[in-house]
């Protein structure tokens, strides 16, 4: 009796993630369970109180669980096409509202790309690191100068700055580049890796490393600016 009823509990406890909405138009659909200490509910409580949703009116759907597409390119999310897709294998309630709020950079870049990319600004303070970051590693590892110049992602640099220099050898000859390794990887990956970082670590730091696309930011934030 007790297991029937703690079972049944359990499921109309999904069942009402399963029809929870972020800001009243995402749906948040759950199809793995994550981790017994990791609350969606707590999530998308703190993302409803801190992430302004003007910039995440294109986005209609958040899929939280056990992905193919996710395995298949070893990342635990992916920004597509309104829908964010997030691997249920995270391990805190912060893990996972990092791994959201990065993607929501992503999102932002959809509502607001050319207030972020238009003047070309961010481009070149992430140029300028990428021509730094090349500076350091070529005297330590096999490096083409060409594959830093290119802002795209690329999955050969990304298996370069992630498996055959790894970002545990990164972080401390990046630590004044970038906010965390991952930031060198594209463009685009940059503008995202430092959006996370104004809402996890607050934007002291985040000005003093890229104080360019710390402005662009703090501009999009605002929703007087659209």
């Amino acid at each position: 009796m007790t297991n029937r009823y703690l079972t049944e509990s359990a499921l109309k406890a999904q069942e009402t993630l399963r029809d929870r909405t972020l800001f009243g138009h995402i749906h948040v659909q759950i199809s793995d369970q994550p981790p017994q200490n990791v609350s969606v509910k707590t999530v998308l409580g703190m993302i409803q109180k801190s992430f302004p949703r003007h910039l995440l009116s294109d986005m209609d759907s958040i899929y939280i669980g056990n992905f193919k597409m996710l395995n298949d390119r070893q990342v635990d999310s992916m920004y597509v096409s309104g829908a964010v897709l997030v691997s249920s294998n995270h391990e805190s309630d912060k893990d996972l509202f990092d791994t959201l709020i990065h993607e929501f950079a992503h999102a932002a870049e959809e509502i607001a790309g050319d207030q972020i990319y238009g003047d070309g600004d961010v481009e070149r303070e992430f140029l300028g690191k990428r021509k730094a970051l090349f500076v350091i590693l070529r005297d330590h590892y096999k490096v083409n100068k060409n594959d830093f110049l290119n802002t795209h992602f690329s999955y050969n640099f990304d298996n370069l700055l992630n498996n055959e220099i790894g970002y545990d050898n990164m972080g401390p000859l990046t630590s004044g580049l970038f906010l965390s390794p991952y930031g060198a990887t594209s463009l685009r990956e940059y503008f995202a890796n430092v959006f996370e970082h104004i809402f996890i670590e607050g934007p002291a730091r985040v000005q003093e490393v890229s104080p360019i696309a710390y402005k662009k930011i703090k501009f999009i934030l605002n929703p007087r600016n659209f």
